[in-house]
């Protein structure tokens, strides 16, 4: 029999109510990769909903807030039941929406107590008592996904998470991964969720080279692994078994996703203007004074009158850009010093008389080819360095 039990709501990638465990919803992914699973955690949904119910303005927001009185009567009535007829002495709670419903089924004996784990952090339990006796011990933590829709709050949602979880799971006597949501809300608060490690991806390949040889699972972080077997459409265990190095397998789909992105270019008829052809991806880069490197650190730029500067790697390859805007052309037109080009581990610069005009990260690169290609530049110019 379960002992520990969770409510929280779901979404799935089909459009219905289907069962609670669904491994291709993104929450449970984090619960799974966190030390949570069904083998010994009853899971459910205090409002039975529908993923359409919640594709709208607002969709933070319980759609159970727009039913019928009748509606939701019969939903917080099965739930209710549903916690009768189960002993789950422990209860994880998610979000404010089954926070408040569960709440509503509590006596006046019931008492709430607050752990502090920082001076802005508090961690919550309920003590939901019935004849004076203790019925079950329930906390309340933010909904897994919460991070994403308020960024400012991801690292507290994710220090509360994982000393609430944590502290369960230690309870049952079962493996757990310590610190999941701190480290994924890293990823939340670039800004762009869901968006490819890049940065991460090529610090295990470079990991990888120190050590000469393949990381183990072990050795790379949850949040990574979750977005590798998306990306991959395979899970991490089953190529890392074949003895595959995972990182080069991405690297190598992420090249070859490029090339059949300009592969498909050229068979549509697509043509390049006369500013593009004098990249280099037509012609010789002579004829327009170009030369081709394969490395570009510390090397001479031009930068256009509207903020655009270009670096060539070869003729089989298209230019690499990034766009300043007028304003960086209006800075460096100030002063007749050759700009230069420089990489780092996190951004790309522009340098004019030993001072950083320009400075861009590959992470807020808009442009996904162009994002993809810098990243592996900057990997590139940083294993020379």
């Amino acid at each position: 029999m379960r002992a520990l039990g969770i409510i929280l709501h779901c979404q799935s990638k089909e459009g219905h109510v289907g069962e609670f465990w669904d491994t291709e919803s993104p929450t449970i992914q984090a619960l799974i990769a966190k030390g949570l699973n069904s083998e010994f955690v009853y899971g459910f949904d205090w409002h039975w909903r529908a993923e359409e119910s919640a594709r709208r303005p607002g969709r933070a927001n319980c759609p159970a807030t727009h039913w019928t009185q009748a509606k939701r009567s019969l939903h917080d009535g099965f739930s209710s039941d549903i916690l009768e007829i189960l002993s789950l002495p422990w209860l994880i709670i998610g979000g404010s929406c089954a926070k408040n419903s569960y709440k509503r089924t509590l006596s006046s004996q019931s008492r709430l107590i607050t752990l502090p784990l920082s001076p802005e952090i508090d961690l919550q339990f309920e003590l939901e008592i019935r004849a004076n006796r203790i019925k079950r011990i329930a906390t309340y933590v933010p909904h897994p996904s919460s991070g994403f829709f308020h960024p400012s709050f991801a690292s507290a949602y994710a220090t509360i998470l994982d000393a609430g979880i944590s502290f369960f799971l230690w309870l049952q006597r079962k493996d757990d991964t310590p610190s999941f949501f701190t480290a994924t809300k890293s990823a939340i608060l670039r800004g762009i969720p869901g968006a490819a490690p890049f940065r991460e991806l090529y610090q295990y390949r470079q990991r990888e080279e120190v050590l000469g040889r393949k990381l183990t699972e072990n050795e790379y972080q949850p949040p990574f692994l979750i977005w590798a077997a998306k990306y991959l459409s395979e899970r991490p265990s089953a190529i890392l078994s074949r003895g595959d190095s995972l990182a080069n397998v991405i690297i190598k789909k992420i090249g070859q996703a490029i090339s059949a992105k300009a592969a498909n270019r050229r068979m549509t008829g697509y043509k390049p203007s006369p500013a593009l052809s004098s990249s280099g991806r037509k012609g010789t880069a002579s004829r327009y004074g170009y030369t081709f490197k394969r490395s570009w650190d510390g090397e001479c730029v031009t930068v256009t009158k509207k903020g655009l500067f270009k670096i060539f790697l070869s003729e089989d390859q298209p230019n690499l850009e990034l766009n300043g805007r007028k304003r960086l052309y209006d800075l460096v037109a100030q002063s007749s010093d050759p700009v230069t080009i420089h990489f780092s581990a996190e951004v790309i610069m522009l340098q004019q008389g030993g001072k950083v005009v320009f400075q861009q990260a590959c992470t807020n690169i808009k442009d996904l080819g162009q994002r993809e290609r810098w990243t592996e530049q900057v990997r590139i110019e940083c294993t020379r360095s």
